[in-house]
Parts: structure tokens; sequence; C-alpha cells
């Protein structure tokens, strides 16, 4: 990308790369802005002037003559100075000096070595002249900071501009210790599958979500946080201070309840007519009115059917991890037993891992079919279409898992056996079902997608 830029524009390598980060790394983006207006593209990235040589005039020190002290330790003559690029240019071949402070390479190397510690901020930095608005070219920064962990770490801040910078286009595996990036898929779809098996979603950064889109996984995880976790159980199982209105929850036998501190006010009460216990004899109370009733109703059942798809969502998602994970790495371990054992090749027994790649990837894609439904709206018929398509899914991913896990694999690992044909029958029904699960997968995300999976439902 900057050797484009650099063709296209005739500049540095390294005043290239300045000026493509402000850009986001977008060469198009770059190119449209520094035709227009190359100047203003220069001043934008801080170089408004060009460096000089491999390395940059910065880079090499200048004897320093007679009054040109360095401007911050202000160095006595004879020590070596080095200015910024504004401060010596190359014109015609000729190097001129402007009136423009020096530094000497101890204070240059602080001044650097400060900036690249306190982080990525470093890369913005300026000459430390003020009103100069020079940008230190990356060469030069590394030429100053010499061998190091500060070299290292400066480094790391350029390759990582590279995607932090890129204003969406590329965005980071979140697979833990990955390391690896991505571009914007051109597709629709915005699943990314990484090479270190994490598969994720471009849009949002977090596990891939198929159907549902990025907004539904928020209203989601929020549902599971609030709703899941507190608010609907306290709406059914507690009452609230007459007093302080604070949530009360009984969890003793006794009616005689203290709304306690802090939180609460202390008030006395009586847990079934809500009455001050001061003064209180027995409780003749009138039944909770209809509309408190009505609530409480209305309240249990939705987190009885909040509880139907989140524990049917959970379910789907422990069983995604075991497969991605431990019957990943045992099934990687079978197929080279089957490969030593019996001498076959890799291609004969990656029906195992691609069957446990498609129970990983169905399971994903099962658990968040919940979410999809829990805000769907369904009417009666499109809530029974669903739930059939759905069912075909799982049944038949129940019996690829099933098989999977409970096949006793040693038994079709002796070298010896006598016939091979249970193994080859075995292979056969594996290999067919993955793909049944594979086009029950396919058909559902298509339909749900496309919006056509209601189509004809009244």
């Amino acid at each position: 990308m900057v050797e484009e830029a650099v063709e296209c524009s005739g500049v540095s390598p390294d005043d290239a790369g300045l000026m493509l980060r402000q850009r986001g790394w977008d060469l198009a983006a770059f190119n449209e802005a520094f035709f227009e207006n190359p100047e203003a593209e220069r001043r934008r990235a801080g170089v408004c002037h060009e460096a000089g040589g491999d390395a940059g005039v910065a880079a090499r020190p200048q004897a320093a003559a007679e009054g040109n002290l360095c401007g911050i330790c202000f160095a006595q003559p004879g020590a070596q100075v080095l200015p910024c690029e504004r401060g010596f240019l190359r014109r015609d071949g000729a190097l001129t000096k402007e009136r423009h402070p020096s530094y000497c390479r101890d204070c240059w190397r602080q001044y650097l070595g400060h900036a690249v510690a306190e982080g990525k901020s470093c890369l913005d930095l300026r000459c430390p002249t003020p009103g100069c608005g020079e940008a230190p070219r990356p060469g030069h920064v590394e030429a100053l900071l010499g061998p190091g962990a500060a070299l290292e770490r400066y480094r790391r801040f350029l390759a990582e501009s590279l995607v932090d910078d890129s204003r969406g286009r590329l965005r980071w595996c979140p697979g833990q210790g990955c390391g690896r990036a991505a571009e914007e898929p051109a597709t629709g779809r915005r699943e990314v599958a990484c090479p270190c098996g994490v598969v994720w979603c471009f849009g949002c950064g977090t596990d891939a979500h198929l159907p549902v889109s990025c907004e539904t996984v928020r209203r989601w995880e929020s549902k599971n946080r609030d709703e899941g976790g507190d608010a609907t159980w306290i709406r059914v199982n507690t009452k609230f201070c007459p007093r302080c209105q604070n949530p009360i929850e009984k969890n003793g036998g006794c009616m005689h309840m203290t709304c306690r501190k802090p939180g609460g006010c202390g008030h006395e009460f009586c847990w079934i007519c809500m009455r001050d216990w001061k003064g209180h004899q027995s409780c003749n109370a009138t039944p909770e009115s209809k509309a408190a009733v009505d609530e409480k109703a209305r309240a249990k059942s939705e987190l009885m059917r909040y509880a139907h798809f989140y524990e049917r969502y959970m379910a789907h998602h422990k069983a995604q991890q075991f497969a991605a994970t431990e019957q990943m790495q045992g099934m990687e371990t079978l197929a080279s037993l089957l490969c030593t054992n019996h001498s076959w090749k890799v291609a004969d027994v990656v029906f195992l891992t691609t069957a446990v790649s498609e129970i990983a990837a169905s399971r994903r894609f099962l658990k968040w079919t919940y979410a999809y439904a829990f805000f769907a709206g369904f009417n009666g018929d499109q809530r029974k279409l669903f739930e059939f398509h759905q069912a075909q899914l799982e049944g038949t991913l129940e019996r690829l898992s099933d098989l999977m896990e409970n096949t006793q694999w040693d038994a079709y690992l002796d070298p010896d056996a006598e016939s091979m044909r249970p193994l080859y029958d075995l292979r056969t029904q594996l290999i067919s079902l993955t793909d049944v699960v594979h086009k029950f997968f396919a058909h559902l995300s298509e339909a749900i997608e496309q919006g056509t999976l209601f189509s004809g439902a009244a």
C-alpha cells in the first residue's frame, strides 16, 4: 500500500505512510485528497517538508555552529545537534538552514522515548518546537531510539496502526492470543472464519451470531443481564416496603418484616397486609387487588417464556463450546490413530473433523435462533413453521452428535481386525448425516436472512 502511494504521489515512503495513516490507510481516499490539495494533505499529516536522504537529514547529527544550541538542554557549541525536517531542507541538492531550533541526540531520544512509553499517541508526535507541527519520520524515530524495548514497542504500534486506524475496514480477531486481523467481508454476511479457529462477526467483533443482527445480540445480552439476573424474579417473588418502596424478599416463615439497612429505611410491617407492625395483633387483610394479581401473573408468564428460550440458548452454547474444544481435539487424535493403525490417508479421516466443525457451527446457529424467536413476535402460524424447521435441524444434529459422542471408537482401532467393513459403514453414515445437517442449516439460515421463511404463512 505504501509503495503504491509513493508511486502515485512521488513522496518518500515515510511521508506516504504518515499521510496514509491520517486517511485510515485508505489508498483511494489518500490519492483523491493528495491530488486535490497536496499541501493541505501534507499539513494534515505533519509532513510539510520533504524528508531528505534514506533516513532523512534529521537522523544525521550536525556539528553545532556558533549560537546553534540544543533547544532543550542548551548544549554548548561542539555538541552534535539534530534539527527536525523543517530545520534542514534539500533544495536542488543543496542543504540549507532555516531559523529553527535544533536538538541534541540525547534530548531527541528522551523526547521520543517518553512519547513511546505513554502509548500509541506517540504516532501523532510532532517536533518539540512550539508552532512547528512537523512529524518525526518513522525512519528517524527508529534511528534515534536505537535497539531496545522502546524501539520494539514503537514498531508494534506502527504495525497495529494498520488495523486500529483503518476506520472500521479492518478488525482484530477476538480469539485469545490470536493477533490476526481481517478485512470487512465483501459479501452481505459479516462472519469471519479465522485460521485460529474462531468464527466471529466483523460488525460487532464478538462470536458469530447468525441469524440475528448485532442489535439483537445486544438486546439479548442486555435481557440476560437484567431480566435473566434479577429484575423479573424480584417482581414475582418480592414485595415493596410500604414506606420507602425498597424491594424485600421473604426468606422465612415469620410475617414480621423489617426493611433492613443499608438500602432500607428500617420500617417494620406485616408481610400479608403490609400494615405497620406496631400495634399489629392479627391480620384480617383482604386479598390482593385484581390488578396486583394480574401483574404478578404477567410477570410470572414473562419469566417462564424467557426461561424457555434462555435454557435452550445456553444448552446449545455449552454444546458448541464442547464441540469446538474437547470434541475437536479428541477427533484429531482419533484421526491420527486411524491413519497410523490402518494406513489411511488424511483425506480418509477428514470426515471426523468435518463432522465436529458442522456440529459446532450448527450449535452456534441454533443458540441464536432462540434469541431470534424471543424477539420475533411471530403469529401462531409463523411460530409453528419456524419451530418445524428449527426442530428439523435440531433433530438431525442430535443424531449426528449422539453418533459422534457415543460410538465406541476404540473398537475400530485394531490394526488386525478381520474386517474393515464396520468402520467403512460408520464413516459413510457420518458423512451422510453431516451432509444432511449442513443442508438443514443452510436452508434455515438462508430463509431467515432472505425473509422467505414465512412466504405464504398467514
